[in-house]
């Protein structure tokens, strides 16, 4: 009996051998890819991040900078990010200084979440929702090199195509854009070994308009090392954009992280008429300090205050507002800020819009626009954190 249950068991394992084998088998090198991110990318869910971030345009004259509406092109920026997840609580802050030839400006915030609500914080506007709100601030480190981008998704989501994106919370897709995925086969880049990934967009008008290809290295968690972008329209061979890890750290043995990071964007009409990649703007990247595993306590992913002044929304699960007032002011009850209600959806309903457009405007690689009074740049703002994470 004991040597027929030991046949048993040998034959039950060699057979889940074979059935794991013949799984391997049908692993395509696209998948194979994404599986290897997803798991990496689980590697730094508790993280701490403190990240600076500059930008600076290319010289032009500073009536190049305004547009036909009387926006103001941003001349250069400097930012400071700090970044903490831990389980399912997270902390983002931001300050932010802008220069336009207007002059400057500063902007910023802060967004927490506890496990059961999300506070955050945006100039005068503050929120609280009933539930986990991410946004495309977030400082993934497969995402890095994308960050400019604001896709918001992880890497792994990134990869999987439109489907995957479409599911996601922070899905940016246009509703009329077509994704395609491929790999692109294997290449080293300074020493390291690289899996390479092309991503490509396009519309029934215009099945490709804009692509990137990713260059992932193996020993590195698979983080991009380099991304190449390109904007068919300007050239179907020549480079619209470069981001590169310029340095990498290690956070402990085997889990790598990019300490320094250049996205560079070529001027695509320069492209289109004479083939020469000449600088439009420059972005930089540097984390000034990272560990994994940061162990606060749950009031520090609370901790999130509304000065006098500040008009505060709650908002359910649904995206309804429940309750609103302005902090500090006794004579303005919650049925004093109902009225805003209609213009905050209106809001919503605008954003969406340039949402639907985002992905085009993305690939055309345009610098963020102020105006002469405030700051253009959705991510400042209250609308773009009114999504839920998955």
């Amino acid at each position: 009996m004991q040597k027929i249950a030991r046949g048993v068991v040998f034959s039950v394992g060699v057979a889940g051998f074979m059935f794991a084998a013949r799984a391997a088998d049908s692993e395509t090198p696209l998948s194979d890819v994404i599986r290897n991110v997803r798991e990496n990318e689980d590697l730094y869910a508790d993280i701490e991040i403190m990240l600076r971030s500059s930008y600076e345009i290319a010289d032009r004259a500073d009536h190049e900078l305004v547009n036909d509406h009387g926006r103001f092109e941003i001349k250069k920026s400097q930012a400071a990010i700090r970044y903490i997840s831990q389980g399912s609580w997270f902390r983002l802050e931001e300050a932010q200084s802008l220069t336009t030839a207007d002059g400057n400006q500063n902007g910023g915030g802060i967004s927490c979440f506890n496990g059961e609500r999300t506070k955050m914080r945006f100039g005068e506007v503050g929120n609280i929702h009933e539930c986990r709100v991410e946004d495309t601030r977030f400082v993934r480190p497969h995402m890095l090199l994308l960050r400019d981008m604001s896709y918001g998704v992880p890497l792994s989501v990134y990869l999987s195509g439109a489907t995957a994106i479409r599911a996601h919370s922070l899905n940016h897709l246009a509703p009329n854009v077509d994704m395609s995925v491929t790999y692109n086969g294997e290449a080293d880049i300074n020493g390291e070994h690289c899996r390479k990934v092309l991503v490509e967009l396009g519309t029934k008008e215009q099945p490709r308009f804009c692509g990137e290809l990713l260059w992932l290295a193996e020993s590195r968690n698979y983080l991009p090392l380099r991304i190449e972008h390109f904007s068919y329209r300007a050239s179907e061979t020549t480079r619209s954009g470069i981001a590169s890890a310029d340095e990498v750290m290690e956070l402990r043995p085997g889990i790598s992280l990019p300490a320094n990071a250049t996205i560079l964007s070529f001027d695509k009409f320069r492209l289109k008429e004479t083939g020469e990649q000449k600088i439009r703007w420059r972005r930089q990247y540097t984390v000034e300090s990272a560990r994994l595993d940061p162990d606060y306590t749950q009031s520090y992913f609370e901790d999130v205050t509304f000065p006098e002044g500040t008009a505060v929304y709650e908002v359910d699960v649904d995206g309804q507002i429940r309750k609103s007032w302005r902090e500090g002011d006794p004579n303005s009850p919650s049925a004093r800020l109902d009225g805003t209600r209609g213009y905050l959806r209106w809001c919503f309903g605008l954003f969406n819009i340039v949402l639907v457009m985002s992905i085009v405007v993305i690939c055309l690689r345009r610098p963020t626009r102020t105006t002469s009074s405030q700051v253009s740049d959705p991510r400042l703002g209250l609308v773009d954190l009114t999504r839920r994470a998955p």
